[in-house]
């Protein structure tokens, strides 16, 4: 597991600072007595497994700085400032970029393809992007999209298994403006959670820890974003955590079960066939009270159990697995952005702009 912690200076800037997270992609290692630009990310001469990005611009010392190892601290350089912004994925689950196509520098809208290699290495697991913006109506977003395979000569919605239309693919909408974001990665999945002018949106995109027998790709593969339509990035009504809101519905997931058939979550589609919720995300708040704190006042981790609808009957709902390091969490006098123990492992908390008792727990590495 790997985390990391920063501001990026928009929706381009935050896609292209997932894709080196992701494939542990530095600008460097440092170097002595050189001009550095605020952003640009380094590795010590001696790896350590942590990334740094210059915060405050300025020429490196004659001498390499101590490095800090816990992220957010900072250290100065000569003229320069470092920040501790994330841990690296061990190699084994590094990811690899297939395919580049938008310009985060000249602020031009693209696509963004990615291979995942999965918990051990031996995985293919594939992870589309394309960026969308629309000025007129402050729209910047991402589309989210899945393959089981890739062609370069492809385009984004005819890829190999593929979802074929922007209609049923989740958008995750974010802004021009700097966005604070947390990053959590292993080799089969990335959550993202965005702070965008105060208003939280998340991502989760990859495999869930499936109850079923392994096969070679098809574990159970969600995207869930923030809505299943382009909307400005400017209201409560358009955010949410890493759920489809089953009352709301405004969030919009997808989930590609095992024999490659696709299960939706979105506005109109609920409570029918070949739809899903994740539960008890999906309960409405009187039943989410139903939830107790732990006796000894410690945080309760509730998993977030994903359940394909083969119809609207209750006969043909199944458990077929559950989110990979995300929690439900009853209200416990945490806060967002809070990072708590839990015995030995550390979670990022996040409250839901609906039901203020409703937060969701992302576990980091300690």
């Amino acid at each position: 597991m790997a985390w990391e912690s920063s501001v990026a200076s928009g929706y381009l800037d935050l896609l292209e600072r997932l894709r080196k997270f992701v494939c542990n992609v530095v600008d460097g290692a440092w170097q002595a007595n050189t001009s550095y630009s605020a952003g640009t990310i380094i590795e010590p001469t001696t790896p350590n497994g942590f990334r740094y990005e210059c915060t405050t611009a300025g020429t490196s010392g004659g001498t390499e700085p101590t490095w800090p190892t816990n992220i957010g601290d900072t250290v100065s350089d000569g003229t320069a400032v470092w920040k501790c912004i994330s841990t690296k994925l061990p190699s084994a689950q590094q990811w690899t970029t297939l395919k580049k196509t938008f310009d985060e520098a000249n602020g031009t809208d693209g696509e963004l393809y990615l291979k995942a290699p999965g918990l051990d290495g031996t995985r293919e697991i594939y992870v589309n992007f394309k960026t969308y913006s629309d000025p007129s109506g402050s729209i910047y977003s991402w589309i989210l999209n899945t393959a089981i395979g890739f062609d370069t000569n492809l385009a984004f919605y005819n890829q190999p298994g593929a979802i074929t239309t922007e209609t049923n693919c989740p958008k995750l909408n974010l802004y021009t403006v700097d966005i604070k974001y947390w990053l959590v990665a292993n080799g089969q999945r990335v959550v993202l959670v965005a702070d965008v002018n105060t208003y939280i949106f998340s991502m989760y995109v990859g495999f869930i820890k499936s109850y079923l027998p392994p096969s070679s790709y098809a574990y159970p593969f969600l995207l869930v974003g923030s809505h299943y339509n382009f909307s400005s990035a400017s209201s409560t009504q358009n955010a949410s955590l890493i759920y489809p809101v089953f009352t709301t519905g405004r969030s919009s997931g997808l989930l590609r079960y095992v024999d490659g058939s696709y299960y939706y979550h979105r506005q109109g589609v609920s409570t029918v066939d070949n739809s899903f919720q994740l539960y008890p995300f999906n309960d409405t708040a009187s039943e989410q009270q139903n939830y107790p704190s732990n006796y000894d006042g410690s945080l309760l981790l509730v998993p977030v159990l994903v359940i394909p609808m083969e119809g609207a009957g209750s006969d043909n709902q199944y458990f077929i697995g559950e989110l990979d390091g995300v929690c439900w969490v009853p209200g416990s006098g945490v806060s967002t952005g809070d990072i708590v123990q839990v015995g030995t492992d550390e979670y990022l908390i996040f409250q839901d702009v609906d039901i203020s008792s409703r937060f969701a727990a992302v576990k980091l590495e300690v």
